[in-house]
């Protein structure tokens, strides 16, 4: 049995067209990386380029510029550190823009409204210098004075003063008895004796000298009196206080043998005293003799005294970097007592205008000093300003503003913190890494 032609068998590939390529016969392709992979594992040059451009364009390890307050404060470090409540320091990397790399700060009006900002106009005016320092209330060494005698002598009898006793003029401290004194007197009777027996036998002269010996050795005026007119010498002098004033040393008992100049008392008015104010030596340059001072203390809350600057002391501590600077106060009522503590101000007015803004508009990073100058459609713009004078909340602006801008006084700070967060969002969209975006 002969077989049966057969016809040829086609599959479906078979009905296409034979100028059709078979896809089982195209070159296989695998993209690595965005490199084209040919049959043979090469790659061709331009996506070998394009690779090597992508791998170059991977930034290095970001580098961290400085740590901020996590509060937004106006305080960096450049350690790592924490702030009071324990939480760590933000750090801030260079290529992250910082409050500067922002032109403005759009901020809505409800957001303004509610952290209360408020803007003032940068004015010029005559900028008041206020120093501020510690003090101590201080004997003035010109109304220190000592009761001593002229002569030796023995103490016959000491009043009831002690240490720290407040005296009156001609209040009658001790009694004296010295052989010189009374010879002197003595000398003195002779001659009243002779020119009133014989008047005119006694130059005038004679009785002066006679009279000037005695006040030379301090007899008071009294001794003196007593010869003249009751023709006697009393046995001793009496030696009186000069001035008013507290007994600072008493070192006299009855019965004690003095030698001319030995100290018996030694006495201070204190109707005017000294205060010692320890001045930093950045301030030395604003003060000057005459300037008017405000004193405080502890010992009288809420009271005010008033004096002026009488010598600048032309030496500079070693050890804390102030100059002592000498102030008169007129102490009449006896309120200020030697030793106390006091806060001393002194008012130095400048001559001179100057723009200046308050000093709580001022952000101060420690390298650079930064203000928000308001603009419209709630905008705000950040500008480096340089710094010269402050006094009496005020600080003298010597670059970066003009007079008439306005300044954020309140709400600065949470406007700085508003221009991070910008600024963060903007540097989002500045490529850093690659494989972030991958």
């Amino acid at each position: 049995m002969s077989a049966l032609p057969t016809e040829p068998t086609t599959s479906t590939s078979a009905t296409k067209s034979a100028s059709e390529p078979l896809l089982f016969n195209a070159p296989i392709c695998r993209k690595q990386n965005g490199a084209t992979t040919e049959p043979n594992g090469s790659t061709t040059a331009q996506a070998q380029s394009e690779a090597s451009s992508r791998v170059a364009a991977a930034p290095a390890e970001r580098k961290i510029k400085f740590y901020r307050n996590p509060m937004g404060l106006p305080d960096v470090s450049p350690v790592p550190k924490k702030d009071e409540m324990g939480m760590d320091y933000i750090p801030v990397y260079e290529d992250v823009l910082d409050v500067a790399d922002v032109d403005t700060i759009k901020i809505e009006p409800s957001k303004i409204q509610r952290i209360g900002v408020e803007t003032v106009a940068a004015t010029r005016q005559h900028l008041a210098k206020s120093i501020r320092a510690p003090g101590t209330v201080a004997i003035d060494e010109q109304r220190i004075f000592v009761i001593a005698p002229r002569f030796e002598s023995f103490v016959e009898n000491v009043s009831s003063f002690t240490t720290g006793s407040s005296v009156k003029k001609g209040d009658t401290l001790l009694e004296l008895y010295g052989k010189e004194l009374v010879n002197q007197g003595a000398w003195l009777l002779v001659h009243v004796n002779a020119s009133a027996d014989a008047p005119g036998s006694v130059p005038k002269s004679t009785l002066i000298t006679a009279s000037r010996r005695l006040q030379d050795l301090g007899a008071p005026d009294d001794f003196i009196e007593a010869i003249e007119r009751e023709r006697r010498v009393p046995h001793t002098a009496s030696v009186r206080a000069p001035r008013d004033g507290v007994v600072l040393e008493r070192s006299v008992v009855p019965g004690q043998q003095l030698r001319a100049g030995d100290t018996a008392f030694r006495i201070a008015d204190l109707s005017v005293v000294w205060v010692i104010a320890d001045v930093p030596e950045s301030e030395i340059a604003n003060l000057k003799a005459g300037e008017a001072v405000t004193i405080r203390t502890r010992a009288h809350p809420g009271h005010m005294f008033s004096g002026t600057v009488a010598l600048i002391l032309p030496e500079i501590d070693l050890q804390t970097r102030t100059a002592k600077v000498r102030i008169e106060i007129d102490n009449a009522k006896r309120l200020l007592l030697p030793g106390m503590y006091a806060d001393v101000e002194i008012s130095a007015p400048e001559d001179a205008e100057a723009l200046t803004v308050p000093t709580a508009s001022i952000i101060d990073t420690g390298d650079r000093q930064v203000v928000f100058v308001a603009q419209d459609g709630g905008r705000y713009a950040p500008h480096d300003v340089k710094v010269g004078r402050s006094g009496g909340g005020y600080a003298e602006i010597l670059q970066g503003l003009a007079e008439g801008d306005r300044i954020v006084m309140n709400g600065n700070f949470l406007i700085d913190a508003e221009s991070n967060f910008q600024a963060a969002i903007k540097s989002f969209s500045t490529p850093r890494n690659v494989e972030a975006r991958k």
